[in-house]
């Protein structure tokens, strides 16, 4: 075959593949989109409070659908129950619940025929020390870090979630620490969280508080998932839904844990 007749059905072939193009239109599934549920219970009075909401379509854009009429409620290990208030289009409250740390509790959530529950024990407390403020290089840029003292309990296995508030906004890093390798330590920890812009980084003034949770292992897994999901220090190849202690089908979460904060200015 001489070079002519080559160059002939190379550009025929082209010419066929191009007229075999289509485009496709893919449409989101509109049936993917599911309840969430995101309940919190602490040993803090009126802290109880429970979100139920539904995942969003990916070209909608509001952020939050609260779903409103359901009906919610905590039972604990006496048998006790608490039901919940509507505030606002799905969130429910009940300021008068105060978890007790030691004891299991039971979360009910009924909306539009579906049934949804949690069960969740809640860890004794543990209480941060003091804080202070230090400089990090971790990321290759200097930047101030709150690092957090506390007593690590040799007689448990405990896990820890930090929730750090700057200037009283809360930031949305994971914080999450279990005593896997410093079990009954005296334990410093730098809340580090991922390099951006200057206006994310701590400055000289500002005022944080940080929040020491003791969650269940059950909350520190899902909260793991979570972070390998989140651009950051961790994050997954592959995003999926982080395991839950959520039965019935919803996504999201019920934690019972115990809450103490510490305040510092940044220096």
């Amino acid at each position: 075959m001489n070079r002519t007749l080559i160059t002939i059905c190379c550009i025929a072939l082209m010419s066929l593949l191009a007229s075999c193009e289509k485009v496709l239109d893919i449409k989101p599934d509109a049936a993917a989109i599911s309840p969430v549920v995101e309940a919190i219970l602490t040993d803090q009075p009126g802290s109880a409070i429970v979100v139920v909401s539904k995942t969003q379509a990916v070209d909608n854009t509001n952020d939050y659908e609260g779903i409103s009429g359901a009906t919610v409620s905590i039972t604990d290990d006496a048998g006790s129950t608490t039901t919940f208030t509507e505030t606002t289009a799905g969130v429910y409250e009940a300021p008068s619940l105060t978890g007790v740390p030691g004891h299991t509790y039971t979360l009910s959530v009924s909306t539009a025929g579906h049934h949804f529950t949690a069960v969740c024990s809640m860890p004794y407390p543990v209480a941060p020390d003091s804080l202070f403020t230090a400089i990090d290089n971790t990321f290759g840029d200097e930047r101030k870090l709150v690092n957090v003292i506390f007593r690590d309990p040799a007689n448990a296995t405990n896990h820890y979630r930090f929730v750090q508030y700057r200037n009283g906004v809360r930031e949305d890093n994971i914080f999450i620490r279990n005593d896997e390798r410093t079990n009954g330590n005296r334990i410093t920890l730098p809340l580090r969280y991922p390099a951006g812009d200057d206006e994310d980084k701590l400055k000289t003034g500002d005022i944080v508080t940080v929040e020491m949770q003791c969650i269940s292992h059950g909350m520190y897994k899902y909260l793991y998932g979570l972070s390998q999901n989140t651009p950051g220090i961790a994050q997954s190849a592959t995003p999926a839904n982080p395991e839950t202690n959520m039965e019935g089908g919803a996504l999201g979460y019920f934690s019972a844990h115990t809450a103490a904060k510490r305040t510092i200015a940044i220096e």
